[in-house]
């Protein structure tokens, strides 16, 4: 979730600036995934209800159901955060196409403007540009290592 606010929280100046920003990604839906199956695999198998219940009561009891349930939510899990990485992956991209600090002065400085709102604001943004492209450098090996991981 830090990684996805972060993402949008980049994309800000990005609007800012008039760059199409691309949407986030959407939360994968729950799919049938191994605890579906395996309980669609004993409602197939034509046993009487007093003898399913027993059967779901002994996978409760010995754990089979959480572990299946866990399974599947950490798939979930890991399409979420791909996408995630994804998303942050192209912000990092668009942001470093938009001048940073140091040339918005340059710029500025080459215009003769002197301080004013409109100069104060284009070098806040553009510090606020820069401090979201650190973010993103920063977090991007972390959400790699931990896609990985899943």
């Amino acid at each position: 979730l830090r990684s996805w606010i972060m993402a949008q929280k980049a994309g800000e100046p990005l609007l800012e600036a008039g760059v199409t920003v691309p949407p986030g990604p959407k939360m994968p839906e729950a799919e049938l995934g191994w605890r579906g199956e395996a309980l669609a695999t004993l409602e197939s198998q034509g046993w009487p209800p007093h003898i399913l219940d027993v059967v779901m009561k002994i996978l409760i009891c010995r754990g089979a159901d959480k572990a299946l349930r866990i399974r599947d939510e950490l798939k979930r899990a890991l399409l979420a955060m791909t996408g995630t990485l994804g998303w942050c992956e192209e912000m990092l991209v668009l942001l470093e196409q938009l001048p940073g600090p140091e040339e918005t002065l340059r710029d500025l400085e080459a215009q003769g403007l002197t301080e004013s709102e409109e100069t104060n604001d284009k070098l806040r943004n553009a510090v606020f540009r820069r401090k979201q492209i650190n973010l993103l450098t920063g977090g991007l090996p972390m959400q790699r290592e931990a896609v990985k991981c899943l």
